[in-house]
């Protein structure tokens, strides 16, 4: 399960409807390291999951977003600072980017509006995305929502308790 595969086997290419692996070897910031991103079995159907389960609805209420990093190397997780645990070094997590709504509206249907079973979501107003991972087989249980906000972590309801 944790031996690389090959992508380009036409069985591997769509997670959802509207999701293409491609699109989950990216990063805005390091597209070299991105581009040497491999994925094994076990990452795929964590990628199916959450394509299925979290992206898929949003893609449903919105329409077009973009996946601006997914599927993490250890190198290029370390080159963008990520977490030593992130969710996108499992293919269970992505950063996205929504065109036509703000990422605060969008946050709070996630939050709000949606059932979707998410582990992790996290707006980044600043830098203008949303990171939103799903809950695999080999991680712990968990449903959290938070904003990062002049560079520390800060619970969803405290951000918005203003507006």
């Amino acid at each position: 399960l944790n031996n690389p595969i090959d992508i380009s086997e036409e069985r591997y290419h769509w997670l959802s409807a509207n999701f293409h692996i491609d699109e989950f070897s990216v990063s805005s910031s390091h597209p070299n390291l991105a581009k040497e991103v491999t994925f094994s079995l076990t990452d795929f159907y964590n990628l199916k999951i959450l394509a299925l389960e979290c992206l898929q609805p949003i893609r449903k209420k919105f329409g077009r977003i973009f996946v601006t990093s997914g599927k993490r190397s250890p190198e290029l997780n370390s080159a963008v600072k990520g977490s030593y645990a992130s969710d996108h070094l499992t293919g269970s997590a992505a950063d996205i980017h929504i065109c036509n709504f703000s990422h605060d509206h969008v946050f709070k249907w996630i939050l709000k509006g949606s059932t979707i079973p998410y582990r992790q979501v996290i707006l980044y107003p600043e830098s203008k995305f949303i990171h939103i991972s799903s809950n695999s087989p080999q991680k712990e249980l968990k449903h959290e929502a938070l904003v990062f906000q002049n560079k520390s972590y800060v619970t969803w309801k405290d951000y918005f308790k203003n507006g």
